[in-house]
């Protein structure tokens, strides 16, 4: 029987479940009679990228048959899950709102859920991507986030494999590692208590529009799983957005501060822009941002602190294990990790 963390919620329920059925004369038994402990798990199709979405159903398939060998998690049929969507309507997974998840559990049956948003993919030079996996309990909790970033150079180096030539090959790589983060995800231990954050669109950079979202989407994964902070669900921010009419930050003021707050159950707001950014990716070319964040005041709709930050990949500051960064979003992550220590966020300080 799985052994850590939020499966152990349902594993009980399970349990429960089958007692029940068995009262009620009827059956939650595996076709060999005996009860099925595998832990129910959809895993929603990869979405959003840059460049290359068509190959982030080969990233997704290889995650599943990655997870199914294990033995520990009884993978839902992806036919059905497509179903479900289609059902509700919901064609964007990464924006979903927290009342949109819990319908989709419902209709599946309440499984662990898990989602990949591709942050980067690009095969123009070298095979280089990077997703974002978020998992939610069956009660539609997030458990966290993972993020996968690897570029074909770095897959040779650390898997001792020749160059992937392909993103298909590029998935197929450290799969083995992959599953396990996956795994990591899904089992790990309960959090307790923590300050929610709202992560507010990011201003992109002139030439990149995607850069904004980019650099949202790695700021709330640096904050729930490095930096102590809960993250608002993205859908739930925009929703609140709508709501209160909130066009711009230049222009928030108290009341619509406390009304994003009221819907999302927010303490802080994060808003930031991308001033510049370059993803490198060609010969000799690292990865290069530059970047500014503030951190607002739910309650009173004030900035508290800033932050600024500047990073280039070819410098020499060990990040994910790698030493110079070439990844363009790790190296992201990295100027952002910056910022946020030199911002020494409120719930942060002693």
């Amino acid at each position: 029987m799985p052994a850590a963390g939020a499966a152990r919620t349902w594993c009980a329920a399970a349990l429960l479940a089958a007692a029940a059925a068995c009262a009620a004369g009827t059956s939650e038994l595996t076709g060999s009679g005996s009860l099925d402990e595998r832990i129910p798990l959809a895993v929603l199709p990869f979405q959003g990228a840059v460049a290359g979405v068509d190959d982030l159903a080969a990233a997704r398939s290889t995650l599943v048959e990655g997870l199914r060998a294990t033995g520990r998690f009884r993978l839902l049929p992806e036919a059905g899950i497509e179903s479900s969507l289609a059902a509700h309507r919901i064609r964007v997974v990464e924006t979903l709102p927290s009342e949109a998840v819990e319908v989709l559990l419902a209709d599946l049956d309440h499984p662990f859920l898990l989602t990949g948003t591709a942050l980067y993919v690009d095969d123009r030079f070298e095979p280089t991507a990077a997703i974002l996996l978020r998992a939610y309990d069956p009660a539609g909790r997030r458990l966290g986030s993972r993020l996968w970033a690897l570029r074909a150079a770095d897959a040779a180096d650390a898997f001792a494999l020749g160059a992937p030539e392909t993103l298909a090959d590029l998935w197929a790589g450290p799969a083995r590692e992959w599953v396990e983060q996956a795994v990591d995800l899904i089992e790990a231990p309960a959090r307790g208590d923590r300050p929610r954050v709202g992560v507010l669109p990011f201003d992109p950079a002139p030439d990149h529009p995607e850069s904004g979202r980019l650099a949202a989407l790695v700021a709330g994964h640096l904050l729930e799983e490095e930096f102590g902070a809960e993250v608002a669900e993205p859908g739930d921010l925009l929703n609140a957005f709508v709501a209160a009419r909130v066009r711009s930050l230049e222009y928030f003021g108290t009341e619509q501060a406390r009304e994003l707050a009221g819907n999302t159950g927010a303490r802080w707001l994060l808003a930031g822009s991308v001033l510049e950014i370059d993803y490198g990716n060609g010969p000799g070319q690292p990865p290069k941002v530059s970047l500014t964040m503030r951190l607002f005041d739910a309650e009173s709709g004030r900035s508290i602190v800033s932050g600024l930050a500047d990073r280039s990949g070819d410098e020499g500051e060990v990040v994910f294990g790698i030493g110079q960064n070439f990844h363009p979003v790790t190296n992201l992550a990295a100027a952002l990790r910056r910022a946020f220590e030199d911002m020494n966020l409120p719930w942060a300080r002693s």
